[in-house]
């Protein structure tokens, strides 16, 4: 059976949503319980001070979690299921306000940039031979770890198009 594709201008939310929470469990940021399906599948529950979330992945090297799929639940104290949010993970980091403020927006710009590349920029067929410049330009997927992966704090759409290196602008530095 197939499975069903995020829409496209859902998919950077959805990714920056997992490598959060991938980031969160590796770096130790929240308490978690693994309960293993087979020999590739466990089940997450991640145990907050507030929320608890469960989500699906496997281990993998250097006990890195990869989040499976595109769904990462909140599991509220009624026992009812719905899609975790930014805010609701970020709450359950321990920081303050202005920390957790700060981290939203990057999370946020980093989703819109991402969906913004989605929809204007193509993959190119092969980098094999391209020059460092145009690699630069090329790799527009993003570090595969970081959740904020493309927050270029302060940077706007226009700003992304004129200096992100996807955009492929030349520009003096003054």
């Amino acid at each position: 059976m197939q499975q069903l594709q995020p829409l496209a201008s859902k998919r950077g939310e959805l990714r920056v949503r997992r490598q959060l929470v991938e980031a969160m469990i590796f770096e130790g940021l929240i308490n978690y319980e693994e309960t293993r399906l087979d020999q590739w599948t466990s089940i997450f529950t991640l145990i907050g001070q507030t929320y608890t979330f469960r989500c699906e992945g496997r281990r993998m090297a250097f006990d890195r979690i990869r989040i499976k799929g595109d769904h990462i639940f909140l599991i509220s104290k009624e026992e009812t299921i719905q899609e975790a949010t930014f805010e609701e993970l970020v709450d359950e980091l321990l920081t303050s306000r202005q920390d957790k403020v700060r981290l939203l927006k990057e999370l946020h710009l980093t989703s819109n940039l991402c969906d913004w590349n989605d929809r204007h920029l193509q993959m190119p067929m092969s980098r094999r031979n391209s020059s460092y410049e145009e690699l630069e330009s090329e790799i527009i997927e993003g570090h595969p770890y970081h959740p904020c992966f493309k927050s270029r704090t302060g940077f706007t759409i226009d700003d992304h198009i004129d200096y992100g290196p996807e955009g492929k602008q030349s520009f003096t530095l003054q």
